[in-house]
């Protein structure tokens, strides 16, 4: 099991691996040109910013706390951690 602080040095196509195999996926939403996609990887959250566009991933960011959080939890239950 990783955590947050050895996750965040992997590479980018080593993060998205790991979520894809292992991170339980969520929930997505859309914001401007990004597809978001939310995962629950062990005792944290992750998201995964892929550009419209091309499918590309433009961002990896772990969520630290309830004010992350807050755009998803209108349509889902999540627990905060």
């Amino acid at each position: 099991m990783l955590a947050q602080e050895e996750f965040k040095v992997l590479t980018t196509t080593e993060q998205v691996a790991i979520l894809r195999n292992h991170g339980n996926y969520i929930h997505y939403r859309v914001k401007g040109w990004c597809k978001i996609e939310l995962y629950w990887f062990h005792k944290f959250y992750v998201e995964i910013w892929y550009l419209h566009n091309d499918q590309t991933v433009g961002l990896i960011r772990v969520l630290t706390g309830k004010p992350s959080l807050e755009p998803y939890l209108d349509t889902i239950q999540l627990k905060v951690v």
